[in-house]
């Protein structure tokens, strides 16, 4: 895979970050699936992955 902003998964990803920024998690986390349905080897879903796990909730629970 080509880390390039000519990639397209790149591209999406990059996208996505721009939008996390400005506070647009639902949006950011919308373009990393779409880049995950488009990548076409292992380097790019790892990549996309990468994004989406970093939009995920985790709760955690205090047990006694």
């Amino acid at each position: 895979m080509e880390f390039s902003a000519n990639n397209p998964v790149v591209k999406l990803c990059i996208q996505g970050m721009h939008l996390e920024e400005t506070g647009n998690y639902e949006d950011a986390l919308a373009l990393f699936l779409q880049a995950w349905e488009e990548a076409t080897d292992d380097a790019e879903k790892f990549t996309s992955a990468h994004h989406i796990a970093r939009r995920q909730n985790y709760k955690t629970t205090n047990s006694v």
